[in-house]
């Protein structure tokens, strides 16, 4: 399957018999299924802890928490370096353009970049740049990221889950073709 151009992989890892033996086999590994919450837990806090940090603030004349921008900064982190390990295992399997073709992988990828220049903007000690409309405009676009980001999870825990984020990619390939 990972032969397959993104767009097929999805299609062939969704398919009814696929989910079917991928549940059974994901049901025998505990680990597996820790895996994937804790993925998803990760991506949820990272969304929450920005959306309280950043995004939800009216008035920043303030900055935020330090401890709110850490713990936004570490998440981030980690999902970089993780996006970091996946470039570089895709590019030993050859398979460097089925990554870069990828819609999830882009979104994680700009996500993860505008989050850090977000959260840089907003810990400023400079109130004209907390409050200027080109960082009030990169958070609210992080923010889909991060949305995005945390959707994009979710269809990996349950199809049934994920419609929102499935009718999302459908639009994107009707516009790319």
């Amino acid at each position: 399957m990972l032969k397959l151009p993104g767009a097929l992989q999805e299609d062939a890892v969704t398919a009814e018999l696929v989910v079917k033996v991928l549940d059974e086999k994901l049901a025998d590994r505990p680990t597996a299924i820790v895996v994937v919450l804790m993925d998803l837990l990760a991506k949820f806090m990272l969304l929450v802890v920005y959306l309280d940090a950043v995004s939800k603030r009216a008035e920043l004349r303030s900055a935020p928490p330090a401890a709110k921008l850490a713990i936004v900064s570490v998440l981030n982190t980690y999902f970089l370096v993780r996006e970091a390990f996946q470039i570089y295992t895709m590019q030993q399997l050859g398979l460097s353009w089925e990554y870069w073709s990828d819609f999830w992988n882009l979104n994680d990828l700009a996500g993860s970049a505008l989050v850090f220049v977000v959260v840089g903007m907003v810990g400023s000690s400079d109130e004209a740049t907390r409050l200027s409309a080109t960082s009030r405009g990169l958070s609210a676009l992080a923010s889909i990221f991060v949305w995005l980001k945390f959707l994009g999870g979710i269809k990996v825990l349950n199809i049934k889950l994920a419609t929102f984020v499935y009718s999302l990619n459908m639009v994107r390939e009707r516009c790319l073709h």
